[in-house]
Order: C-alpha cells, then sequence, then structure tokens
C-alpha cells in the first residue's frame, strides 16, 4: 500500500506534516491530526476541507477511494463552529447524531452538559473534559466514552459507579455534593492523578482499589472513615480531609506524600511521614504538639483557628519555610529558632512583644488583628512585605519601617501621613483614609508603584503629588470627587475598588 505525505495547513497559518497509508478512513485521518494539534498547542479542528478543490473530506471513507492518491496533497483545518455544535447537542437529546453531525463536533475539547441523558457514543474524540450540570443523575453502565482526560459530576448524580467503564485515560474525577455511593468493585484508570469527594461522601475504603499512578485525593465535609487497612497509592502526593474527619491517622504513609491537609473536627495524635513538606491543621485543632516528631524537610505549616499551646519547648524543622497561626493564638514566640522562615502569619489578635526575636530570612509578615505588636527590637533584615489588621493600635509614627520593605498593607484608618518616613524601597502602598482625611502634603516614596485607598476617603486629589514612578491607583467605591485638572504621572493606571 502506498504512503502519502501530507502537507495540513490551518487557517491560522500552522502547518502539520503527516505521512499516512492512502488506505486510511477520513476519520482517522482527523483523529491523528487532533492529536497533533494537541501536542503543538494549536487550533482545533472541526472539518478537514481538501485545499485545492475545496473537496469535504468524507470519514467513511479512504483517501484513496476518495481519489487522492498524490504526495504533499494540501489541506485545510477548521476552527469548531460552536454554534452549529451547540445545535447538533440540543438535537442529540432527541435524535441519534448522524456521521455529518460528528463531524460538527469535531474540535470540541470541553463541554458543560445539562440534565439530560447524553449520546456518549457520539461524542467527538477531540473531547478532553467533561462537566455533567447539577441536576445530571443518569446510570452511566453502558457508556462508551471518548478520550476524556478530565470528568466531573454536578450536586445531584448519586449513581453507582459499579460495571461503568471510565474513559482509559482518564487524570481527573470530581464527585459533587450528594454523591455517596459505595466505591467496593469499582475499577479506576490506571491513569488517573486526581480523585476529589464532596459534601455528602462517607464510604469505607478498606475494599477499594485506589490506582497507583493517583497523586492528589481529596475528600468532602462529611467522610469520617477509620483508615485502618486502607492502602494509599504509592504515588500520593497531596492528602485532603473535611470537615468531620477525626479519625486515627494511617499507619503506613506513602514516600511521596508531600501535602496533608486535617479536617476542623480532627483533634487525634499526630504521626506524618518524613517526606511531608506541608501540614495543615483545622479549625478546631487544639492538640499539643509538644511530643510531635515534625518531618525534616516541612516547608509550610499551618494552624488552625481554634489553636492556642504553649511552644516552650517545641523544635520545629529547620525547614521551615512559611507558619501560620489562627486567630486564637496567643503565644510566646521568644523560644522558637526559625533559620530558613520566609513568611509568617498571625490571622488574629497576639498580645505578645516581638522585642529580642530574630528571623533573620523573613521576607513577609503579617498580622490580621493586632493592638500591641511593633518591630521595635525585631531584627527582619530581608523584610519586603508587612501587613497590619484593622485593630491596630499604634500610630503609624511608632512603627519602625524596615528599608528593604517593597509592600505595606495598613487595614485601618491612618493618621499623620505627612509625618511619616517612608522606606525609599516601598513599591506598593495600601491604607485607609477617614472621609475628610486629605493626602495633601503627604510624602510619597519615589519608589512607589501601587497606591490603594480605602476606608471612607472621598476627598479631593487637587495638589497631590503623585510618585512619578506610580502604576496604578485604586480609590474606594465611594470615592466621587472630580478627577479634571489633574496631573498624573504617564505610567499611572486609574482604578476603582469595589471593595474597600
Amino acid at each position: 500500500m502506498e504512503s502519502l505525505d501530507l502537507i495540513l495547513v490551518g487557517l491560522d497559518g500552522q502547518e502539520v506534516r503527516l505521512t499516512v497509508a492512502e488506505g486510511i478512513f477520513g476519520h482517522e485521518l482527523v483523529r491523528r491530526l487532533a492529536r497533533e494539534l494537541e501536542e503543538l498547542g494549536g487550533a482545533r479542528l472541526a472539518r478537514l476541507l481538501v485545499h485545492f478543490d475545496g473537496v469535504e473530506l468524507d470519514y467513511a471513507r479512504t483517501l484513496k477511494e476518495q481519489g487522492l492518491r498524490t504526495s504533499c496533497g494540501m489541506y485545510a483545518y477548521s476552527r469548531t463552529c460552536l454554534l452549529q455544535a451547540w445545535e447538533v447537542l440540543q438535537h442529540g437529546k432527541h435524535a441519534r447524531m448522524d456521521a455529518k453531525d460528528a463531524k460538527i463536533l469535531e474540535g470540541i475539547t470541553q463541554l458543560t452538559w445539562g440534565p439530560d441523558e447524553i449520546a456518549l457514543k457520539s461524542l467527538p474524540e477531540t473531547l478532553r473534559s467533561l462537566t455533567f450540570s447539577d441536576e445530571f443523575n443518569h446510570c452511566l453502565r453502558d457508556a462508551t466514552w471518548p478520550s476524556l482526560q478530565r470528568l466531573t459530576f454536578g450536586r445531584c448524580f448519586q449513581q453507582s459507579l459499579q460495571g461503568v467503564a471510565l474513559p482509559c485515560g482518564l487524570q481527573s474525577l470530581t464527585f459533587g455534593a450528594q454523591f455517596n455511593s459505595s466505591l467496593q468493585g469499582v475499577t479506576f484508570p490506571s491513569s488517573l492523578k486526581s480523585l476529589t469527594f464532596a459534601q455528602d461522601f462517607d464510604q469505607n475504603l478498606q475494599e477499594v482499589a485506589l490506582p497507583n499512578s493517583l497523586e492528589i485525593l481529596e475528600f468532602g465535609m462529611r467522610f469520617n472513615q477509620s483508615f485502618l487497612g486502607v492502602t494509599l497509592p504509592g504515588s500520593l502526593k497531596s492528602l485532603t480531609f473535611g470537615f468531620h474527619f477525626n479519625q486515627i491517622l494511617p499507619a503506613a504513609w506513602p514516600s511521596s506524600l508531600q501535602s496533608l491537609t486535617l479536617g476542623n473536627d480532627f483533634n487525634q495524635e499526630l504521626a506524618v511521614p518524613d517526606s511531608l513538606q506541608r501540614l495543615t491543621f483545622g479549625a478546631f485543632s487544639n492538640c499539643s504538639v509538644q511530643e510531635v516528631t515534625w518531618p525534616s524537610g516541612l516547608q509550610s505549616l499551618t494552624f488552625g483557628q481554634g489553636f492556642n499551646r504553649s511552644l516552650e519547648g517545641v523544635r520545629l524543622p529547620g525547614s521551615l519555610q512559611s507558619l501560620t497561626f489562627g486567630h486564637c493564638f496567643n503565644q510566646s514566640l521568644h523560644h522558637l529558632t526559625l533559620p530558613a522562615l520566609q513568611s509568617l502569619t498571625f490571622r488574629g489578635l497576639l498580645a505578645q512583644s516581638l522585642s529580642g526575636v530574630a528571623w533573620p530570612r523573613l521576607q513577609s509578615l503579617s498580622f490580621g488583628q493586632s493592638n500591641f505588636p511593633c518591630l521595635e527590637g525585631v531584627k527582619l533584615p530581608d523584610l519586603q512585605s508587612l501587613q497590619y489588621g484593622h485593630c491596630f493600635g499604634k500610630s503609624l509614627l511608632q512603627v519602625p519601617l524596615p528599608d528593604s520593605l517593597q509592600s505595606l498593607y495598613l487595614d485601618f484608618e491612618v493618621e499623620g501621613l505627612e509625618h511619616v518616613t517612608w522606606p525609599t524601597s516601598l513599591q506598593s502602598l495600601t491604607f485607609g483614609l477617614e472621609q475628610d482625611q486629605s493626602l495633601q502634603g503627604v510624602h510619597l516614596p519615589d519608589s512607589l508603584q501601587s497606591l490603594t485607598l480605602r476606608g471612607g476617603f472621598n476627598t479631593s486629589l487637587q495638589g497631590v503629588t503623585l510618585p512619578g514612578a506610580l502604576q496604578a491607583l485604586t480609590l474606594p467605591h465611594q470615592f466621587n470627587q472630580s478627577l479634571e485638572g489633574l496631573t498624573w504621572p504617564s505610567t499611572l493606571r486609574l482604578g476603582r475598588a469595589h471593595l474597600s
């Protein structure tokens, strides 16, 4: 059988070269071209046209049968017409799709389907992502799927997947809120990387064979099943539990696990693998961490809203780069040695002195609600970002601002701005102003690129000197002063904050 060297040129000018047998069918050529385009990141195709005379390719016949026997033949592929595709799908709810309909659907890569049954056999091979609406709840036992990579079910889907042949190339599977069917006997594709359950799922997994390819596993709010006897895939990288999970953690962890998120109700003894890089506690967790053996490579640690235990005697790993405390935390940090820490966040009201604390590599420091801490006596040579919450009870004049600071966020109304000495490296500044407060006489740093005004600010900007490097100015939603006659920096973009 002879072979043909084809040059397929798209309407966007992208060129694909293929060598095919003259006995290849039209539909086989379309699928092969679709794969080539997907790898190239090019346009998705709807149909192939013979470039030199406009004859439409016949999907059901070979190239030889269609008289195409010359190498280097020229063909054009076009983008999918979404209106025609929508009409075909609407018609397909009530009647069987034919070959002509299938051509129109070629090139569709993403589809969201409503509550009706769907003719899965008629969906194009180019389809990669299929999302069912919240009302869809039909049995899929006899389904024949296209080459899907992502499958998402909506809120009402409750059907069992026992006996359902899921797409062999599926990489992501997501269930909706009401799904709570047993997974015993369900065969997951060996390609599956992400499996997500939502609110109602609460089934035992002891006899469920999770695929060895799985990297991400997430459970919803009500899941609270024992993990004794459950085998987690050796490829698992991220495990997330929902609100109510409060079970003893698995005795054997995959050595690949990097991220663990515990539910709000979790209050069990903590034993985690040494491979872990990211650990997040739930909102209500207030377990002692005195006896915890921390992973040697832990990089991110987040405590929940209710955590307020003393950290005296606790030795956090030297690798820790990000540390976050919840709303209730109010303990001393003087005894913590954190040589690699880059980001520190307090979401609540911290009434502890930080004087004498040294975090030599800290770049970001955030106080969610704070009426006490300032940075006097704190050594922060690399600090680039600083945020103070809305309960801050000091004048900005009392806050020493590091020379290295690039971003300052103040979630409160600031007074005495004309007397503030800003860091010369400051690029982004956000703060609140009272309704009648003016920026006249305020010496903003020349380095400033972004300025955001929050609060009740509604005062004229006449006479205000804006830095020449300013690129963005955001005003609160109630600001209604005239901007006519103002002199703006040439680099400025003006915006209005819809939420102040």
